[in-house]
């Protein structure tokens, strides 16, 4: 279980600077402890060319490699392309439970979205930075922090397995909360391994806030939220929580416990990533992820 980082500029205007990125990616995949998928047809980042607007030009098929794979394994695969305009990139994902070997999904199958914003960043020469946290259940990719005006990254996505509430791993299903739009609702899915439940999509990532709280509070201090999950049962996300953007501004890491009894390790992302949605004023709020 780690933070893997790397930093370097984000350009995508020429051919060279989109196989740059995308090689990149991979690499930092793969050093994070995710296994890349065997099968034919994947991107090759030697010889591909950019696409042009709206457009794909091939994708990677990726897994978890922790101890519930087996059981309820967890796939995801990563498309590659243009946004609306020429010179900004795109990275579009889909989670399910394996690959066919020649580049599709299988099993129970998310949604295709965009976890990008879908046009240029704020320049082409200035360095950014990329986080991938990896440990057993969880992925999260922070991809090109601040690239894009005001304040929001380039690309930005949590995959996350079920718990209960003592905090146990289950193979119930996968959570995957996306984003990338600054000053826009964060989106999550529940993708049910249960094939006689439904596979969920919401639109706005719900928190729970109770009360008229006022955001006064300073380190060692503060007020999380609980996010609350799509399923059968009353559930919580030991992955993220919503919190006081001002009581823990963005790259502020502080340790505190969701589910369970032992206490973990969050950051805030800052509404760079798009925002949760809350019962009280939204624009407060901020998302945090665990980052251990």
């Amino acid at each position: 279980m780690a933070v893997f980082s790397y930093t370097s500029p984000i350009a995508h205007v020429t051919d060279v600077d989109f196989r740059t990125w995308g090689q990149e990616l991979n690499t930092n995949l793969a050093a994070a402890g995710l296994v890349q998928a065997a099968d034919t047809g994947q991107i090759d980042w030697v010889t591909v060319t950019k696409p042009a607007n709206n457009t794909d030009a091939g994708s990677e098929i990726w897994r978890f490699n922790d101890s519930l794979q087996g059981a309820a394994p967890i796939y995801f695969k990563l498309f590659f392309g243009t946004g609306n305009s020429a010179n900004s990139p795109r990275i579009r994902l889909r989670v399910g439970q394996g690959s066919d070997g020649v580049g599709g999904l299988t099993g129970r199958l998310g949604a295709l979205t965009t976890v990008s914003p879908l046009i240029p960043g704020l320049d082409t020469v200035t360095s950014r930075t990329s986080f991938i946290v990896v440990g057993e259940g969880y992925l999260v990719l922070s991809w090109k922090e601040s690239a894009f005006p005001p304040d929001a990254h380039m690309g930005f996505f949590v995959i996350s397995r079920s718990t209960t509430n003592l905090g146990v791993l289950t193979t119930e299903a996968a959570h995957i909360i996306y984003g990338g739009k600054a000053s826009a609702d964060l989106d999550m899915q529940t993708l049910t391994f249960d094939i006689d439940l439904p596979i969920f999509s919401i639109t706005k990532l719900n928190s729970l806030v109770p009360g008229n709280l006022t955001e006064s509070l300073t380190l060692p201090d503060f007020q999380f939220f609980p996010i609350w999950l799509v399923l059968y049962e009353n559930r919580q996300l030991f992955s993220a929580c919503s919190v006081f953007a001002s009581e823990l501004p963005f790259g502020t890491t502080f340790s505190t416990t969701i589910v369970g009894a032992s206490p973990r390790t969050y950051r805030s992302v800052g509404n760079g990533t798009g925002r949760p949605s809350v019962a009280n004023n939204t624009t407060l709020f901020t998302l945090a992820v665990i980052w251990e």
